[in-house]
């Protein structure tokens, strides 16, 4: 999944009250984790990056680039969790 995935499943899952790896439908508890852990880090690096364009007086919006680093720090160390099979 993208880090823009990521950041949308942080976003749905915050809204709805859920964690991410509910929302997959994730059972393992480690590979759970995984994807929890990697949303809250794709979504709170973007709400940071939010806070300090508002702080330097630039518009308040969400950036892809913040997006982009944290995923990219995410492929260079190998944590990319995997998509779990659908349910059947």
């Amino acid at each position: 999944m993208s880090p823009d995935g990521l950041r949308t499943l942080d976003i749905v899952a915050s809204r709805y009250g859920q964690r991410p790896s509910a929302l997959l439908g994730i059972d393992d508890p480690y590979q759970a984790l995984l994807w929890d852990e990697a949303c809250a880090i794709v979504g709170l690096k973007a709400e940071t990056e939010a806070l300090k364009e508002r702080a330097d007086g630039a518009p308040a919006s969400r950036t892809d680039a913040a997006v982009q680093s944290v995923g990219g720090q995410m492929a260079l160390s190998g944590f990319i969790p995997k998509v779990p099979e659908p349910k059947r």
